[in-house]
């Protein structure tokens, strides 16, 4: 088959994606990553092909393409990028990807659930889309919400039928959230929906930073606030707090320079990155910002988290987190000095959270894996 995986152009929408496009290639099917012009050397990274389509931007860099987002702030800025951005970028992206089938027509089209385009042009050209979740199922209930009106009218536009929106639910659902971690809804998933395992993303042949050796009776800590994120003050207070920690920590800082870190004891190894299946394997807690890509990943290794969220599904992520007992929250304006290295210190000593996050990982294990998957897609096409 021929596969088209359109993503927006963010790593935290293209990595939940790269396992399953992976399996696809694995099993011989000729597959193709599609997003933004800008973000084509991400995805080459991905060791996939790729093709550019839609407009070209960057979700790191929004302001550049977005200026009104700089306007808006919380809950709003939120449905800015729900309804004014991915619901808003759909249109162009339908249109590249029906002339990208021109000369490579696709056999079927996964698309994640912040990318609208694909299923547009799934239903012009009369193929399957598969619709890869990312998070929880309340993430596809609030584009919908956010976006309907743009949603209707770009569906009609493009000359098709049906306003009730179940066209953004695909031929099939794939459904990545541990049944643990999800959270109450009022839109139902569609009756095609099929659970598959979330896979932390394996970025190992990228040079990084080899975490360091664990020391024996000493815990680790990853501490990340995000691949984009340049919140370095937050970064810097969450450091401050655990270099009396008797602890060895990890901490990286994305797209900020290192420089601008704090300097730390010996204790604490600043880098800009390391793969997470590199380092979490060995790690006793990860302090995070409640990104899904990071805590999935710890949850799949089984250990619990200390989220720091601020914006998007970050702090949605985090209360799930807190309800499957596998970690605990502090709000960005609570980080008073000591909060961190309390609530780290609970954690580690405690028992409790390294429990919920064990129960976390059983759940996901008994998903099915990306491979066991690539057959449902296949029977679609």
């Amino acid at each position: 088959m021929r596969v088209v995986v359109t993503t927006q152009p963010a790593l935290g929408h293209l990595h939940p994606l790269v396992p399953l496009a992976r399996a696809m290639a694995d099993a011989g099917h000729d597959v193709r990553l599609v997003s933004s012009a800008s973000f084509q050397p991400q995805l080459e990274r991905t060791g996939l092909p790729t093709a550019s389509a839609g407009l070209d931007w960057l979700e790191s860099e929004a302001t550049a393409t977005f200026p009104a987002l700089d306007a808006v702030v919380g809950d709003d800025g939120k449905r800015f990028f729900l309804d004014e951005i991915f619901c808003g970028t759909a249109g162009l992206m339908a249109e590249d990807l029906i002339g990208l089938a021109s000369g490579w027509r696709p056999d079927v089209i996964v698309r994640e659930i912040w990318e609208f385009g694909g299923a547009v042009a799934a239903a012009i050209l009369g193929v399957p889309c598969v619709v890869h979740g990312i998070g929880r199922w309340l993430n596809v209930e609030e584009v919908v919400d956010a976006g309907a009106a743009r949603l209707r009218s770009l569906w009609s536009s493009a000359g098709l039928t049906g306003d009730d929106l179940n066209w953004v639910d695909g031929d099939l659902y794939l459904d990545v959230c541990p049944p643990s971690l999800d959270l109450p809804t009022r839109r139902p998933r569609p009756p095609h929906t099929r659970s598959l395992r979330p896979v932390p993303f394996d970025d190992t042949g990228t040079p990084g930073l080899s975490p360091p050796a664990r020391r024996r009776g000493r815990p680790l800590i990853h501490v990340s606030l995000g691949t984009v994120s340049s919140r370095v003050d937050v970064l810097n207070a969450v450091l401050r707090d655990l270099r009396d920690l008797d602890a060895d920590v990890v901490a990286t800082t994305g797209n900020c320079d290192p420089v601008r870190v704090e300097p730390q004891p010996p204790s604490i190894t600043v880098t800009d990155y390391v793969p997470l299946t590199r380092l979490l394997p060995s790690c006793d807690l990860v302090i995070c910002h409640g990104g899904w890509g990071t805590v999935i990943a710890a949850a799949a290794n089984g250990v619990p988290v200390l989220c720091v969220p601020a914006g998007a599904d970050r702090p949605a992520n985090a209360h799930a987190c807190e309800t499957a007992g596998m970690g605990l929250t502090i709000r960005p304006d609570h980080l008073q000095p000591g909060r961190i290295r309390a609530d780290a210190k609970a954690i580690l000593d405690g028992g409790t959270h390294q429990a919920g996050a064990r129960q976390v990982r059983a759940e996901i294990d008994r998903m099915p894996s990306p491979q066991a998957i690539v057959q449902a897609v296949e029977d679609l096409a």
